[in-house]
């Protein structure tokens, strides 16, 4: 079952340090490896009924995400660091963009992605440790000036919690599911 509690509350405003913000991320993250640490390889392969992911799917979700928001505020292009083109983030929607990526990670070894999840969240907590505190307030156009929209307006902040603490909530209840 999920643990609220365990995870957080999400709709809580966002930390307002760095240090906060990668307390929040260590916690969750950590509460998200121990749930698939209790999973066997077969439950990790296994794409679960209901949305056709496996484990192995949604670990190569998450990292792909958290190599974007890396990317991002190393001043590099996110998607392109998540490996889409332009044209298919014009393309595609949030879901499209996530048919991609995943069948693209479906080539990958359970062992390659694991590494990926591994080293995709070591690289953007190293990042994010080099943030200020103040660099969490700026807006994602200042780290991508080269989009536009209403988005690149809010605070970074928003990215990063997405990507972390609140993707991993998001795909708890799923991989739970694994263990029944």
């Amino acid at each position: 079952m999920y643990n609220a509690e365990l995870l957080g509350n999400h709709s809580e405003s966002y930390p307002a340090t760095v240090a906060d913000l990668l307390a929040k991320i260590r916690a969750d993250r950590l509460a998200l490896e121990a749930l698939i640490d209790q999973l066997s390889e077969t439950q990790l392969l296994t794409p679960a009924a209901d949305t056709g992911w496996s484990v192995k799917d949604q670990m190569a979700h998450i990292a792909i995400w958290e190599s974007g928001i890396d990317g991002l505020l190393q001043g590099r292009s996110r998607f392109g660091t998540m490996g889409l083109d332009e044209a298919d983030v014009a393309t595609h929607n949030t879901d499209g963009l996530n048919d991609i990526l995943i069948e693209r990670s479906r080539q990958q070894s359970l062992a390659e992605v694991i590494t990926f999840f591994n080293d995709s969240h070591r690289q953007l907590v190293a990042t994010l440790g080099h943030l200020s505190d103040e660099d969490l307030l700026k807006p994602y156009g200042h780290y991508q000036p080269d989009q536009s929209g209403d988005y690149t307006d809010r605070p970074v902040i928003h990215w990063i919690a997405g990507n972390t603490y609140e993707h991993y909530a998001e795909h708890y209840p799923l991989i739970e599911k694994q263990l029944a």
